[in-house]
């Protein structure tokens, strides 16, 4: 049942110009296209390879994460794997990034056009 619906749910995508992808460490963005919009929500592609994610937005593009707030009772490696990410997307000159207050923590960042 759920393979079927995983099937549903990409070939609806695809009629809709979507692409979407569940193999977060074997096909990264940059195997699957350049695009206007990725929200990284696996751990591949946010904690691991954030590199080629942010190649794979367009210049105008925008990108989204979650799970980026850090709680009281959390784990410090998890705490220490966010920090990092945060100084990956806050000093890469490419990108313009604003943290929201919401849910679980959400990043969204615009990537420069250049000049």
């Amino acid at each position: 049942m759920i393979e079927m619906l995983k099937q549903r749910a990409l070939m609806n995508a695809r009629r809709l110009g979507f692409t979407m992808s569940s193999d977060d460490e074997t096909r990264l963005p940059p195997s699957l296209g350049i695009f206007d919009l990725v929200f990284a929500d696996a751990q591949g592609g946010k904690w691991t390879r954030l590199n080629l994610t942010i190649a794979a937005i367009k210049a105008g593009g925008n990108l989204l994460l979650d799970d980026m707030a850090k709680f009281e009772d959390g784990d410090p490696e998890v705490h220490a794997m966010l920090d990092t990410i945060r100084g990956t997307l806050s000093q890469h000159p490419g990108l313009v990034c604003r943290e929201m207050a919401w849910a679980t923590g959400m990043v969204l960042c615009a990537k420069r056009v250049s000049e």
